[in-house]
């Protein structure tokens, strides 16, 4: 039998993406408890309002095919905003879920975290958590729009070129604050930090961990796309294509069972959020040593506790 994972060790890449699949296995019982029922509202409404906006797509399909010249209203209404307000808080919850269950793991010195701990830090971080994503947001905005002014310019010399100074000015960022920032919330549950806190530390526990930090994202990637695609194509084949190309030739039933296979899909979240906290405890434990301090002084805090009751008994004897 496979011991427990124990979360603060130093770990290298391999280490890392072996231990948050091990994790998985190990207590996905309780994980999937705990996702189906912190995430289970978020699912379904992205759930229904996938299956409206699908409907609303085919129809407007086939209002255009009728040619009967009147307004043909547009697909991006309500339900396609809904989609996306749910599929964020989707994100925020399953984070939050996930990474509160691992915190309280490792609390709990590798015993199993209840729905009810779960939920305990799921509200308590929440708000911070939301606000913190929509902060990050904001702030990529105009990091973005200076990335793209060296390609703007190049566009007065040549399109090509201003093609490729984009590419290299947005990419290039864009993949070393993403690798620096996915330590973000495992940070800010792990240690109850704020926003200004959990910032600065991203880039200290990044420092000679870049590449390794990377690796476990791209890794993780491929695992969940791979994932994605084992749900996607199956739909593509029974609907002949219909419902990516033809959408309005697609069945009712074919359209919700898309919609629901492509919403549940959203549990593999729990991987990549798995890997970044094993990732987080493992740079901890790089830096601080807590996990070494902690095992080192377990057997002398329960050697002193075993003297003290010797005393205890010698005196009543």
């Amino acid at each position: 039998m496979i011991p427990k994972i124990t979360l603060r060790q130093s770990r290298d890449f391999g280490e890392i993406i072996n231990d948050a699949i091990v994790f998985i296995i190990q207590n996905w019982k309780g994980l999937l408890k705990a996702y189906a029922i912190l995430c289970g509202f978020f699912i379904a409404g992205n759930i229904l309002f996938s299956i409206l906006l699908q409907f609303k797509v085919i129809n407007t399909h086939k209002e255009s095919l009728g040619g009967s010249g009147s307004y043909i209203r547009s697909p991006f209404g309500i339900e396609y905003f809904m989609v996306m307000i749910f599929g964020f808080l989707n994100v925020i919850a399953s984070t939050l879920t996930v990474s509160s269950f691992v915190v309280i793991y490792n609390q709990k010195k590798g015993e199993l975290p209840t729905v009810h701990e779960v939920w305990g830090y799921f509200k308590y971080y929440f708000w911070r958590v939301s606000g913190s994503m929509l902060l990050l947001f904001l702030m990529a905005i105009p990091t973005v729009i200076i990335c793209v002014l060296p390609a703007a310019a190049m566009s007065l010399v040549s399109p090509v070129a201003a093609g490729f100074t984009g590419l290299i000015c947005v990419m290039v960022p864009m993949c070393y604050f993403m690798t620096v920032l996915s330590l973000f919330f495992p940070i800010m549950i792990g240690e109850n930090s704020s926003f200004g806190r959990t910032f600065g530390k991203c880039f200290k526990l990044i420092k000679k961990k870049w590449w390794s930090t990377f690796g476990v994202i791209f890794v993780i990637i491929i695992l969940v796309y791979t994932v994605y695609l084992l749900f996607a194509i199956p739909s593509f084949i029974i609907s002949g294509g219909t419902l990516t190309f033809l959408p309005y030739n697609v069945s009712s039933v074919v359209v919700i069972i898309y919609c629901i296979c492509m919403s549940v899909v959203q549990i593999v979240n729990i991987v990549p959020v798995t890997g970044l906290m094993v990732a987080y405890y493992s740079y901890v434990e790089d830096k601080e040593s807590i996990g070494l301090m902690e095992r080192i002084m377990t057997p002398l805090t329960s050697d002193k506790d075993d003297d003290g009751e010797a005393t205890k008994l010698k005196e009543e004897y």
